[in-house]
């Protein structure tokens, strides 16, 4: 087998450099493309729940409810039946009684309690 020669090796050393200078140059360009998102993130800007901020003042901004939503509340009335029964049948009652409840004062723990169902198993179904 041939010895290498210097040439080949200062071939290789030259390879190895040019892939560590391109390595480094994909590094900065990430770093200057995606700072600046994960600050504009940080910032809240784009976050859907504050609405961003006022261009005009800088002010964070309430979101409003989505257009064309039922209730008055940003979910569909579809979506908001469905939910109801799916937490009346966790607590083994109807929607229409849980609702009677809660109406009357009574949060949604106490409904729970008087079911014997804890607070703790309430994430299952809620």
């Amino acid at each position: 087998m041939a010895k290498k020669t210097g040439r080949s090796q200062r071939g290789l050393t030259l390879n190895s450099l040019l892939l560590a200078l391109l390595g480094l140059a994909v590094v900065v360009v990430i770093i200057a493309f995606g700072l600046p998102l994960l600050l504009q993130n940080a910032n809240g800007a784009s976050n859907p729940n504050t609405g961003g901020t006022d261009p005009t003042g800088g002010q964070s901004t309430p979101a409003g409810p989505p257009a064309n939503k039922g209730s008055g509340s940003g979910y569909s009335d579809a979506f908001l039946a469905t939910v109801k029964e799916h937490i009346a049948q966790g607590l083994h009652l109807t929607a229409d009684q849980v609702t009677a409840q809660v109406s009357g004062g009574k949060q949604i723990t106490d409904v729970a309690a008087a079911q014997g169902i804890s607070a703790e198993a309430m994430p299952g179904f809620v």
